[in-house]
């Protein structure tokens, strides 16, 4: 049985924000609950607060978060002021709501717990019951830009699907879909058609449509939808067109087309191809915005937005001694683009895993992609009740019989510690048997380590791997 989180007093002038998360926090359920009657019961007592703000609705399975962060760059290049909702989150739970890429300060948490506690607490002695963590953050993001900090525009990423998503109460300036792959089975569907369904739940009448390229089976649905809601459907590789430079100096740079504009060089600050069409999508967005929506977006604003962009443990590189990639990668189609683009990071060197993965994650299809590109591997949990057991993963890895050292460790801190320490190894044996005394540069092959398979193992791990790096510490 669930016990009452009631928090401070909503009247109390002494509450603190980290008080508001743990009353937020509290609100979370083991099982998802979908459906948007509850936030729309909500955003009615509020006053719909979101009718009052500009959206750009982002869904897809994978790319959507660096999709965002790329939009949101471009824009403000451009000078515009700039809401994200995102989530999960990497670094704090605060950045999930942020203005200006500035996450929500005390004063706005304190706002909207005011403006929130007293409607959840109306709900749930309702039949609708109280609302859920991730209802009163969707409405914490939309009080706080609606009523604290106005921005010009909102950018608001889905959690899980687009159908029946909290966030799908608003009414956008532009619907954008990212690469739909196979996640989230037991809750939208078995198929590439059922998930695509859930996903194209955002598309709404009459509201132009910005689509990543797409399994033959999604895309159809996704064409469907726009048609039957007479939304105008722009797809990659068809409307508009994204291609890598291939002899460019910088490696994650590539041309982008269309019928009203062309841009040659874009160079990207997150590395990765698959950043490029994520990219693409958030020039073809910007694009629509400056055609249809008179926002003054030049060429410098892309390309000075686009190489701006941050977005952590998404193919982050933290450089130190031993090179610490972090990647987010928890599906099937994330574990592949990360698999294409680890030999162009690290060309000719060596790389150690440390791996952990939820419960419910198709883990037979992502291994194939990762244990191809490891030198070793060091399984783990993720610090929360849904992760996978150290001890089945590691039963699962050796299953597939890498022809590598496989080792496990509990704690994640611990698999931090051997990954590096079997790196320094590696690298100290590469060494003497090429007899270089020499410094290493740039060029030189590398042992690095790869924290994957999990953005909650990512949540738990940066913020040591970044204390470390920069106390020029090598062991964890």
């Amino acid at each position: 049985m669930r016990r009452e989180f009631t928090g401070d007093s909503v009247q109390s002038e002494t509450i603190s924000a980290d008080a508001v998360i743990k009353w937020i926090q509290y609100q979370k359920r083991e099982q998802y609950e979908p459906g948007t009657e509850r936030m729309e019961a909500i955003l009615e007592r509020l006053g719909r607060p979101e009718r009052h703000l500009k959206f750009v609705h982002v869904a897809g399975t994978n790319g959507k978060g660096s999709t965002v962060s790329f939009l949101s760059y471009i824009l403000r290049e451009a000078g515009y002021d700039v809401g994200t909702y995102i989530s999960p989150h990497v670094t704090t739970f605060r950045s999930r709501i942020s203005y200006n890429h500035t996450p929500i300060d005390d004063a706005g948490l304190k706002y909207v717990y005011r403006r929130l506690y007293p409607v959840a607490e109306e709900l749930a002695t309702s039949s609708l019951g109280r609302p859920t963590e991730f209802e009163l953050l969707t409405a914490a993001a939309i009080v706080y830009f609606a009523e604290v900090t106005y921005p010009d525009i909102v950018i608001l990423e889905t959690g899980l699907g687009g159908r029946l998503d909290s966030t799908n109460v608003v009414y956008p300036l532009i619907s954008v879909i990212t690469p739909i792959g196979y996640d989230h089975m037991r809750i939208l569907g078995s198929d590439l058609a059922s998930i695509a369904r859930e996903k194209a739940g955002i598309i709404k009448s009459g509201v132009p449509v910005v689509s990543a390229r797409q399994e033959a089976e999604a895309l159809q649905v996704l064409r469907e939808t726009a048609q039957d809601k007479r939304a105008a459907f722009y797809l990659a590789g068809e409307t508009f067109h994204a291609e890598r430079s291939e002899d460019a100096p910088h490696p994650w740079t590539f041309h982008f087309s269309w019928a009203h504009r062309n841009y040659l060089d874009l160079k990207l600050s997150l590395p990765g191809l698959h950043q490029i069409e994520n990219a693409s999508l958030a020039v073809m967005t910007a694009e629509l915005l400056r055609l249809y929506y008179a926002f003054y977006i030049a060429p410098e604003h892309v390309q000075g937005g686009l190489q701006k962009a941050v977005h952590p443990g998404r193919l982050e590189v933290i450089e130190g001694e031993i090179p610490i990639v972090l990647d987010g990668a928890h599906n099937e189609p994330g574990m592949r683009s990360l698999a294409q683009s680890l030999p162009l990071l690290f060309p000719g060197g060596r790389v150690h895993g440390v791996f952990a993965v939820m419960k419910d994650k198709d883990i037979q299809h992502m291994l194939p992609h990762l244990l191809p590109h490891l030198a070793s591997l060091t399984v783990t949990e993720a610090p929360l009740p849904r992760s996978l057991s150290a001890e089945k993963l590691f039963d699962l890895v050796r299953h597939s019989a890498p022809p590598y050292p496989v080792y496990m460790e509990k704690e994640a801190d611990r698999a931090l510690n051997r990954a590096c320490d079997l790196a320094q190894h590696f690298s100290a044996l590469r060494a003497e048997k090429e007899g270089d005394t020499a410094p290493p540069t740039d060029a030189s092959p590398k042992d690095v380590v790869l924290i994957t398979g999990s953005l909650y193992l990512i949540e738990a791990l940066r913020p040591s791997v970044l204390k470390k790096v920069e106390s020029r510490a090598l062991y964890f």
